[in-house]
């Protein structure tokens, strides 16, 4: 399968952890550039090596060595020649908050930047001992915890999703829908694509299938669809994450 040309680039980006059932994505890259883009997870990124900069709505920071980005932020990131870790962290909103502000690092603004904080590692570290002491979106509302989990378990179409999801958690479309945008901060349509796209780059790691066959199982009906969906949420186009030559998947070798 051919994507369109590849004119944002990795030199290597391994993915270190890809863990829906825990809601936490880990990778270590050594360039990266996104486009303006928002993701239903938190995001943390962290230099071993280098600096990066970050682009917000309310700014452009450079030089940093730490950030934090809250679920749904539109944000851009800018990396070269560095040792970049960024990790991914979805329906843990709650106990992700109350670490960062255990240690010093406020969320007021939707994102927190630091050119000199090297506490990164402690901080994932932190994290992920509260995601292992908890359930899948155990801080939602009941409801709106079995439709995160029934969505990360089936393939439904958008004109069939409602419907389903209605009668499993007996609340009409409306009402289902408000409450989960009130919980989850998107729109259950938006979430949906999320889902794809997650099911799409795990099927990828984790089977023999290529890329075609993984979005096609995955619930996207063409390669444009897929691809729009990709650089919306993740800012970069797909091409360049699954060129077979950058992407590794946990504990494989560099190529």
């Amino acid at each position: 399968m051919q994507f369109s040309s590849i004119h944002l680039i990795i030199v290597v980006m391994q993915v270190l952890e890809f863990s829906p059932e825990q809601g936490l994505y880990q990778f270590r890259l050594e360039e990266l550039h996104t486009e303006l883009h928002a993701h239903p997870a938190q995001e943390l990124l962290y230099t071993e090596r280098g600096t990066f900069t970050l682009a917000t709505e309310g700014g452009t920071y450079a030089n940093l060595r730490l950030a934090v980005i809250d679920a749904n932020v539109p944000h851009a990131v800018t990396a070269e020649g560095v040792l970049l870790h960024t990790a991914l962290v979805e329906h843990h909103r709650g106990p992700v908050l109350r670490t960062l502000q255990s240690m010093g690092i406020p969320l007021t603004s939707g994102w927190f930047t630091s050119a000199d904080r090297t506490e990164g590692p402690a901080l994932l570290q932190a994290i992920s001992a509260q995601l292992s002491a908890r359930s899948l979106g155990d801080a939602y509302e009941p409801r709106v915890r079995t439709v995160v989990r029934y969505l990360g378990t089936h393939t439904l179409d958008y004109e069939h999703m409602l419907e389903t999801l209605s009668e499993l958690v007996h609340l009409s479309s409306s009402r289902i829908s408000h409450l989960f945008k009130q919980e989850v901060g998107i729109s259950l349509k938006k979430y949906l694509l999320w889902c794809r796209l997650r099911a799409t780059i795990q099927q990828h790691l984790h089977s023999s299938q290529d890329l075609l066959a993984s979005l096609f199982q995955s619930g996207f009906h063409d390669q444009p669809h897929f691809s729009k969906a990709f650089k919306s949420m993740l800012g970069v186009n797909p091409s360049f994450a699954y060129n077979s030559r950058t992407v590794q998947g946990p504990g494989s070798e560099e190529a």
